[in-house]
């Protein structure tokens, strides 16, 4: 079934009535054979993943004391190209294997529930007891699958690998031209970059993988390099998600899917693309150095900021704790001295948090070198408490918490309510705590640009979640282009539920469904006709922020914290307005 078929009745309950246990299983197995079709149909036209360089190739034949010569490397190629075309195969048949187990659980749970003569607490256990079964099955399919799944931890690739990737960006990058190599280079070597680098990488990721290293000048640096293969991988992944998604979308639950699965999509291709990552994470930085309400000159409304302009800051207190962890794309904890080539100077006293910056010269799409920060990752941090006699349960142990999460929500804040443009992904892997109490972010691979319209919206919807004014909030949604079946008026407590899930980290009482495809969930009882894409990554950041808080054990609600700031964007907006 294709998959304009799929979303235009993804919302016609009259086509779902007569559906049966048995004709779900048919539409599904077709919808897997034709995936598999299409795959062995793409890789048998020339879809393959790219290989070892030659040169790094007889390296390692010589090493295992095989012959490399041309003769061998057609039959060599072909058995690759069979090999893939296997591996990618297995892939596709290992995740629907896993897909359909995981939603018949639920199936099988929900038709207990509803045949069982079951009291209250019956239910609600039988339902803990199917949650449980559910991460098990999702935890199994991401640590073992990886890739687009968990992109936290891959197998490094070898140095010979390693250092061909990394010379062969750097013949791509304006080294000559900057002050880390002579002008007379020829052919670049990390030698003539870097005067140390530390052959075992510090993480690695599905997407990338990072080495700490030293520049000529002296200056400790991150160097983020791509995976040969990952994106390959990763569009493959989110081929078989979108298909899965679009089942559900026809067969359960009553909200588009797809375009947030389209949206997810365009994101990680800009992680494949460093030089996008270098130009967000510069923008974002210069913006958080920014008084609160100099949004009226922000870069960029169009999605345009400064490029890497080489701005040297400064941050009170060198980080003095681990650095072993990366983020989703491999990011290393890089330094906390930024940049810097023309002697300009970035005052960030007033950033909530630190923003690592790129280093100029240094940075293709496949290469990313940045300054190195060294701190705790926020994982790591109970254990670091203990380390210097600090019970993490304590008073001051939640002190510290609560100020690291305000740092974090002042930053979101900041960068959604008055620059519209976000850091999407505030995993715990991508957070450090520096010694002296500054919370560093990492991995601006994800960013997202609100639309001007869209950035209002949302200062009015946060106002209104925090005064919990529903029928402002109704408003607020058909605003944003959000669609519900029922109005504010007529179904407060699903605004409420839906309010407080998607865009704010507090808890409230009966804001979860234990059955996500029963009756009283909020996407049964007020089906989401519309959700527009430019919201997904909001509503994503905001379930990591809650998630992280939730993690440190506190009870915060971003939307009263943000109400006197989205009060001032709003005042300010309007005062623009007028006096333009």
């Amino acid at each position: 079934m294709k998959q304009s078929q799929v979303a235009s009745n993804g919302r016609s309950d009259a086509s779902l009535s007569g559906w049966s246990p048995d004709s779900l299983r048919t539409e599904l197995a077709g919808w897997l054979q034709d995936r598999i079709v299409q795959a062995d149909t793409q890789f048998r036209s020339g879809l393959s993943g790219a290989r070892w360089p030659s040169h790094v190739r007889t390296e390692n034949a010589k090493a295992r004391g095989t012959s490399s010569g041309s003769s061998s490397h057609g039959s060599r190629r072909k058995v690759e190209g069979w090999r893939e075309q296997q591996q990618a195969l297995h892939r596709i048949f290992d995740f629907w294997r896993r897909a359909v187990h995981l939603y018949g659980s639920y199936k099988l749970c929900q038709a207990r529930v509803r045949l069982g003569r079951l009291s209250e607490e019956q239910r609600k256990a039988a339902w803990e007891e199917q949650h449980e079964r559910g991460a098990e099955i999702l935890h199994s399919l991401c640590t073992e699958m990886q890739g687009f799944f968990l992109k936290v931890r891959a197998p490094a690739d070898p140095f010979p690998l390693v250092r061909h990737n990394i010379e062969a960006e750097l013949a791509r990058a304006d080294v000559a031209g900057s002050d880390v190599a002579s002008a007379d280079v020829v052919r670049i070597r990390l030698e003539d970059v870097f005067a140390e680098f530390e052959e075992e990488p510090v993480g690695s990721a599905s997407i990338a993988q990072v080495h700490r290293g030293k520049l000529k000048d002296g200056r400790s640096v991150a160097i983020k390099v791509q995976r040969a293969g990952a994106e390959r991988l990763m569009l493959m992944d989110l081929a078989n998600l979108r298909l899965f998604g679009a089942f559900l979308q026809k067969a359960e639950l009553k909200v588009d899917l797809l375009g947030p699965i389209s949206e997810l999509e365009q994101q990680i291709r800009y992680e494949f693309d460093f030089e996008h990552e270098a130009t967000a994470m510069e923008r974002i930085r210069h913006a958080l150095a920014q008084p609160v309400l100099r949004e009226a000159a922000r870069d960029g409304q169009n999605g345009h900021g400064p490029r890497q302009r080489g701005h040297r800051e400064r941050h009170r207190g060198r980080g003095r704790g681990r650095h072993g962890n990366t983020g989703k794309s491999g990011d290393l904890r890089h330094g906390d001295r930024h940049g810097g080539g023309d002697g300009a100077e970035l005052d960030t006293s007033a950033s909530p948090v630190i923003v690592p910056a790129a280093i100029p010269g240094l940075v293709t799409r496949g290469l990313l070198v940045m300054d190195f920060i060294d701190g705790t990752p926020i994982l790591r941090l109970p254990e670091e408490m203990r380390r210097r006699g600090i019970s993490p349960n304590g008073m001051l142990a939640r002190q510290a918490k609560s100020h690291i999460f305000s740092a974090l929500s002042s930053a979101y804040g900041r960068m959604m309510l008055c620059h519209g443009h976000f850091q999407a992904d505030p995993h715990p892997g991508n957070i450090l705590v520096c010694d002296g109490g500054r919370v560093a972010l990492l991995d601006y691979g994800q960013t997202k640009q609100l639309p001007e319209a869209m950035r209002l919206n949302l200062a009015r919807l946060v106002v209104a979640i925090a005064d919990q004014d529903m029928g402002a909030v109704g408003m607020c949604f058909r605003a944003m282009g959000i669609e519900t079946a029922k109005t504010a008026g007529e179904d407060p407590n699903s605004f409420r539920r839906m309010a407080m899930i998607m865009f704010d980290t507090g808890s409230g009482n009966g804001v979860t469904s234990a059955n996500p495809f029963g009756a009283e969930s909020s996407l049964k009882s007020n089906a989401m006709k519309s959700f527009p894409s430019d919201i997904f990554f909001i509503v994503r950041t905001m379930m990591l922020l809650k998630g992280l808080a939730t993690g440190m054990g506190l009870s915060v609600s971003t939307a009263k914290q943000w109400r006197p700031m989205a009060l001032r964007v709003l005042r300010d907006a309007d005062r623009h307005r007028h006096n333009p």
